[in-house]
């Protein structure tokens, strides 16, 4: 939920050889989110692979592991 963080964690990710970047959001209450994307992976299992690396990071909660299809256009 907090930008200045998701900004430290895109640069860690980023450090790591990860492709990483922000999103941002609100939820239906007004509070802002951020959201920190990594990828995108050519197969779910390459992405698995990722989420695995990414949860061994310090100070990362619990990924989640989503497929975005390309017509979705996030970036």
């Amino acid at each position: 939920a907090d930008d200045a963080r998701a900004s430290v964690l895109v640069g860690e990710l980023a450090a790591r050889r990860f492709t990483a970047f922000k999103s941002a959001s609100t939820m239906r209450n007004g509070t802002p989110l951020h959201l920190v994307l990594v990828g995108p992976y050519a197969t779910r299992p390459a992405a698995a692979q990722a989420l695995d690396q990414i949860e061994e990071m310090p100070g990362v909660g619990r990924p989640i592991l989503q497929l975005v299809p390309p017509a979705a256009g996030i970036r």
